[in-house]
């Protein structure tokens, strides 16, 4: 720090002068209208006095605690529908809520004009809906304002958080309006707050807050010429009130002390004026409360201001700091402070740690930081300077040191606070940006801070210190003794050796190997062998060998031998052998009598029948009649007659019954996907009407429509809500779901679906036949579970139908007439053979055991 009287003016003049300078690239804008440019002006006096338009203080509520204007978003609803009855007797456009239609005198006919006075019918439809669609209009009219409003306001939304860096969207209050004689007209507000929007994505309603970082009001004198301000104390006095304020800027009586003010001491003349609309400009100031939006560019007041402050400090302090020395005297240099600690880099031999990658570049830059004052790191983009500034701002917290970084804009910013370390962004106080989000970063950093800060025990925090050390050396032990290893293991596979007749190293051996694998490879299907292993045969046994292989005498007797040969084991001797004989035949003595069996008109055609095709035969009748009897034990009280059809061969009714069943659960399982398992369905009364108003409904809310609701759920219905609600009043006061009315579109696709699967139920119902008993169930879903299962039972009886049909067609081919009513199952006997001492069984299984 310096003290020389040379070095305080060169300072004072060089801020005096950074600070006229900044003055001079923005000129101050003395008309509120310039905004309109760039941005834009709201007055909140000539908002829409609505219900939907709400500004100032709430009843109730202190004036920073919610916003200072909500706008809601009101969608605008049709006109009502124009009856069929009405077609062609309306004359002007039913859109227009400004243009009441008419009923036209006449309309044309193919029969000839028609008048309107030969209808009495039509006057009285129209008057009916021109009852609605003066309603309608009615509200449209009302609301339109709002929706004006709520159309500019959120464009004001819209540019305000996509141009926050560029734009600023401030409240201001104390418009002062003068035109002082050879003087600029002034239209500004001498009072200004932050604002930010916010949109309420549930409802789309536009919410507009006080800035909760700023402090006070803002005090713009600017646009003034300072010839114009009589007494200079007046802006510091201004300054400090605005600073200190803690009325509400919404409300006329608390901007008041502070606009009379301004006004009288400008002038002999000046006026207060609490109108919220913007004053005429006059030769004397008039100061109004009028208060506005306004979005605006951002200024460089701030940096003006911190300029001039810093002149004030070096002149009243008589000293410069050692930091700005430099930019005083160029050929002064700044002084080093040497930093014993090692900040966040650890270093082992010739190797660095740090919590960021680093490579040669970017280290070489922390440790000129270390060595030096001033540092300049220069590069194109993508060179890793944003990451440079990130490690560099690590270690230097970890040495203790306290960093300011700034940047041009808030991109830039946060592109370094990203890359932060975890650890290391709670210790970063960003200042980045006004947003809520913005502030609220601010907050969480300084809470943190000050927690760090009070919890510090220094004997600790060496303590740890050291143990990070400690456990950083013997990671690094490990961290060599796993390089050495990876050298040894490498050094391994380079090394040279000799197996056999391979030589080289590892790889080149296995390459070789690999490539002789197809010369060689047969050997292991014949023998199994290790890297280890000798040959099985010396030279002379595989020549030998292969001599013998060779040698086409060998193989003259190759058929005979290779002929199959009883093994002497399994042949019998005398004794055996004529034992079997006998046994044969007395087997064909005994057979002889059962070649004969009973009379049938078919039983030559069945003894022609390979053996084969008879045991098939007898096997496939055995099936038929076990799947029938299974059948007949079912307690169904259609089984029967099915049964009975189907071995009569008219069974083609019931196969197709199974038919209509199965197309029916197909489409009652399609509508039963959009019907939850578990939801209570209550559908009272006429269920297609029900559907259809049902369908109106959900139509509506698809549309962008909504249904009011009372906290138990039940829809409120007024003078004003839309025609097609109170037309399906019923289906909202008698339907219910899980207990509540249908309000929402799932709720009304759950009734449509209960109705369209009832209308399907009924469908099946009605299939079966009429002496049927079908029970009843509590949900489609019990009953369509029903009908499925007695589909499966009917779609085993159309098996057993085709199966009976197709044997019949096989014995028909083959010369054999079927009897169904007195055919036996085969007996045990021998294929082609029965036994006349048993009589026929006939073939009709009956229900039960």
């Amino acid at each position: 720090m310096s003290d020389s009287p040379h070095y305080v003016d060169k300072a004072v003049r060089l801020f005096t002068f950074l600070a006229k300078a900044q003055l001079l690239r923005q000129a101050p804008v003395s008309d509120i209208d310039a905004y309109r440019r760039d941005g834009a002006v709201h007055w909140l006096g000539d908002l829409p006095d609505a219900h939907a338009v709400r500004w100032g203080v709430e009843p109730g509520q202190a004036w920073d605690q919610g916003p200072l204007l909500s706008v809601d978003r009101l969608i605008p609803s049709d006109p009502p529908r124009i009856p069929t009855s009405l077609d062609g007797w309306i004359t002007g456009d039913a859109l227009n809520p400004t243009q009441r239609p008419v009923l036209a005198e006449w309309r044309p006919a193919p029969d000839g004009p028609q008048r309107s006075e030969d209808h009495p019918e039509v006057a009285e439809a129209f008057d009916a809906w021109s009852a609605k669609w003066d309603a309608w209009a009615e509200v449209t009219l009302r609301e339109q304002p709002v929706r004006d409003a709520y159309a500019e306001l959120f464009k004001l939304y819209v540019q305000t958080t996509q141009k926050s860096e560029e734009l600023e969207l401030l409240l201001g209050v104390g418009l002062l309006a003068w035109a002082p004689e050879g003087h600029e007209r002034m239209r500004r507000h001498l009072f200004t707050v932050p604002v930010i929007p916010k949109l309420e994505e549930s409802n789309g309603r536009l919410d507009f807050f006080l800035d909760e970082g700023s402090v006070g009001m803002h005090v713009e004198l600017d646009m003034l010429d300072p010839s114009l301000i009589p007494d200079q104390s007046l802006v510091g006095q201004l300054e400090t009130r605005g600073h200190d304020f803690t009325g509400n800027p919404l409300d006329a009586a608390d901007i008041e002390p502070l606009g009379r003010t301004v006004a009288l001491q400008l002038h002999a003349e000046g006026r207060w004026d609490d109108a919220a609309a913007l004053p005429t400009s006059h030769e004397y100031p008039t100061v109004a409360w009028a208060p506005a939006l306004v979005l605006r560019p951002r200024n460089r007041t701030g940096l003006v201001q911190a300029f001039q402050d810093i002149a004030a400090q070096i002149d009243a302090a008589q000293e410069v700091p050692a930091g700005l020395l430099p930019l005083i005297d160029p050929d002064r240099l700044p002084p080093v402070t040497e930093v014993s600690t090692p900040g966040a880099i650890l270093t082992f031999d010739d190797e660095v740690v740090a919590p960021l990658p680093l490579n040669d570049v970017q280290r070489r830059i922390l440790e000129r930081v270390d060595r030096h004052a001033q540092t300049l790191v220069q590069g194109p983009p993508g060179t890793g300077k944003t990451h440079t500034a990130a490690a560099l701002l690590t270690h230097l917290l970890a040495q203790g040191q306290r960093v300011l970084v700034t940047a041009h804009t808030d991109r830039a910013l946060r592109e370094v606070r990203t890359k932060l370390p975890a650890q290391i962004k709670p210790l970063a106080v960003s200042v980045i940006g006004a947003s809520r989000d913005d502030l609220a970063d601010l907050r969480t950093a300084v809470d943190h801070i000050s927690r760090r800060a009070g919890d510090n025990d220094e004997h600790a925090s060496a303590l740890r210190i050291q143990q990070l050390a400690d456990q950083a050396a013997q990671l690094d032990k490990r961290r060599r003794a796993l390089s050495r290893g990876l050298v040894d293991a490498r050094s391994h596979e380079v090394a040279e050796l000799s197996h056999g007749a391979y030589s080289g190293t590892f790889a080149a051996i296995a390459q070789r190997y690999q490539a002789e694998a197809g010369q060689h490879g047969w050997i292991a299907d014949f023998v199994g062998f290790t890297p280890d292993s000798a040959s099985p045969l010396s030279d002379d046994e595989a020549l030998e060998w292969l001599a013998l292989l060779r040698d086409r005498s060998l193989g003259e007797d190759a058929v005979e031998s290779s002929r199959r040969r009883i093994p002497s084991a399994t042949v019998l001797d005398a004794d055996t052998f004529a034992a079997h004989v006998r046994a044969e035949s007395e087997a064909e003595a005994k057979a002889a009598p059962l070649a004969e069996g009973p009379t049938h008109e078919s039983r030559a055609a069945l003894r022609a029948l390979p053996v084969e095709q008879r045991m098939e035969l007898r096997q496939r009748l055995a099936e038929h009649l076990t799947m029938a009897a299974d059948l007949a034990r079912l307690p169904l009280q259609w089984i029967d007659d099915a049964l009975a059809a189907v071995r009569g061969g008219t069974g083609d009714i019931w196969r197709a019954r199974a038919s209509e069943l199965a197309t029916g659960i197909g489409r009652i399982d399609a509508v039963l996907e959009h019907l939850p398992a578990g939801v209570r369905v209550e559908l009272p009364g006429d269920m297609d009407r029900m559907h259809a108003m049902a369908t109106a409904l959900e139509r509506h809310l698809v549309n962008g429509g909504a249904l009011k609701t009372r906290a138990d759920g039940t829809v409120k219905i007024g003078a004003f809500t839309p025609g097609v609600v109170k037309e399906c009043r019923e289906v909202l006061e008698q339907a219910r779901v899980d207990g509540l009315p249908p309000t929402k579109q799932a709720d009304l696709r759950v009734l449509m679906a209960h109705r369209d699967a009832s209308g399907l139920l009924d469908e099946l119902d009605r299939a079966w036949p009429s002496a049927v008993d079908i029970p009843e169930e509590d949900t489609p879903r019990e009953r369509v579970e029903w009908h499925r299962s007695q589909l499966s039972y009917l779609v085993r009886v159309v098996e057993l139908g085709d199966r009976i049909r197709a044997e019949d067609e096989f014995l028909r081919r083959r010369g054999i007439v079927p009897r169904h009513g007195a055919t036996a199952p085969p007996s045990s006997a021998s294929p082609g053979r029965s036994t006349p001492s048993t009589p026929p069984t006939p073939w009709r299984p009956r229900a039960g055991p």
